[in-house]
């Protein structure tokens, strides 16, 4: 009884360090949020949709999909996370050690509801040369019918310089995103529909 009880404790005291806020580290209301950066700590992000509020981009791979799912017709906001190399071969297809050769770093977002579902990977790569041939080791390497969440309608990658998308989702999703990466990210992109399902569009 003793041991619960200090534990609850314990878990009281760090709850109300973390509520303890200090003004120094909120968000100026003056920042333009489609361009000025900030720390990964302060992102924000709502699972498969909710409210939104001001959300702040930073220049990382998470910050940067946030943009692209954000500015992509029709989406929700969603959490987006860090991809490590461990995960890899189910997100993305690629081979742990192609991974950790030639990405830089990746981020990836999955939205399952029952009115829509999606999953988008970004990743950065080291050279920008490599990111064609990455990109057709990921139209081969992943397998829609493995994607756990749904079946998807559409798949298809994105490049533009060192920067790579693969969307998953119905046609209408991945096109929103693949017309938001080539806003978000610049430059001309070149755009992969590697895999259609009998419903796809």
């Amino acid at each position: 009884m003793r041991r619960v009880f200090l534990i609850m404790m314990l878990i009281a005291a760090v709850a109300l360090g973390s509520c303890g806020g200090n003004s120094d580290s909120e968000v100026s209301p003056e920042k333009d949020p489609l361009t000025d950066p900030i720390a990964e700590e302060d992102e924000i992000g709502f699972a498969c949709g909710g409210p939104t509020g001001e959300v702040y981009y930073s220049d990382s791979a998470i910050g940067t999909l946030k943009k692209i799912i954000d500015n992509a017709d029709g989406l929700p906001t969603v959490i987006v996370d860090t991809l490590s190399v461990e995960n890899a071969p189910a997100m993305l297809g690629l081979l742990k050690d192609d991974f950790a050769t030639f990405i830089l770093e990746a981020a990836a977002a999955t939205c399952e509801s029952d009115e829509i579902a999606f999953q988008a990977v970004l990743a950065q790569l080291r050279e920008e040369g490599d990111a064609e041939m990455i990109a057709g080791l990921i139209q081969t390497g992943f397998d829609p019918g493995k994607w756990v969440y749904v079946f998807p309608d559409s798949s298809l990658t994105a490049v533009s310089g060192p920067y790579l998308l693969l969307a998953v989702g119905s046609g209408s999703e991945t096109q929103a995103l693949a017309d938001a990466f080539k806003t978000v990210i610049g430059g001309s992109a070149t755009i992969t529909v590697f895999y259609e399902g009998e419903t796809g569009g």
